[in-house]
Formats: C-alpha cells, sequence, structure tokens
C-alpha cells in the first residue's frame, strides 16, 4: 500500500459494523447515536437451513442464530461411562 493511501485511511475516521440480534439494544443504540443504521432481517427458518445443507452449502455469517445455544462441550468432549454431568443452574 502507498504511503499515501496508508495516510488517507488512517485520517478517514473509524466506521465499525456491529451485530445484534435483539431488537430493543438496536433502537437503543440507534437512539444514543451509537449507531448510525441499522438493518433488522427476517430470522432464517429451519427449513431454509435444512435445504441448504442437504445441498451441501454453507449459511452466510450470523444467518443462523438460533436460541436457546447448544450448551458447548457437551457435544465436544467424550462422555466416560459412569461419568457424571453437572449442568450449570440445573437440578441435580
Amino acid at each position: 500500500m502507498s504511503p499515501e493511501l496508508q495516510e488517507r485511511i488512517e485520517q478517514e475516521p473509524r466506521i465499525t459494523v456491529r451485530w445484534s440480534s435483539q431488537v430493543e439494544e438496536v433502537i437503543r443504540l440507534l437512539a444514543a447515536k451509537e449507531a448510525n443504521l441499522a438493518f433488522l432481517l427476517n430470522p432464517t427458518k429451519i427449513e431454509q437451513v435444512r435445504e441448504v445443507a442437504l445441498n451441501h452449502l454453507v449459511m452466510p455469517r450470523k444467518s443462523t442464530y438460533f436460541y436457546p445455544k447448544v450448551m458447548t462441550g457437551v457435544l465436544l468432549n467424550p462422555i466416560l461411562p459412569g461419568e457424571e454431568l453437572v449442568v450449570p443452574g440445573g437440578q441435580g
């Protein structure tokens, strides 16, 4: 990159792109002028995700936000016979 272009980029105001799944948060950011623009999108339907997967395609980033989230680690770590699992906040 040329020094002139680098200098021009450094002089430009910083633009930050943020992502949120919470409409209330987006509205608050806009009202507080912490954001200048927002896009509110309809959620991806599970049928759409299934069709993409069956066709061996990949969904765009952040297009497959699902809640509640699958617990991290339970599907990634082996569960040994006789091992006791502790679920945070669960009844035990």
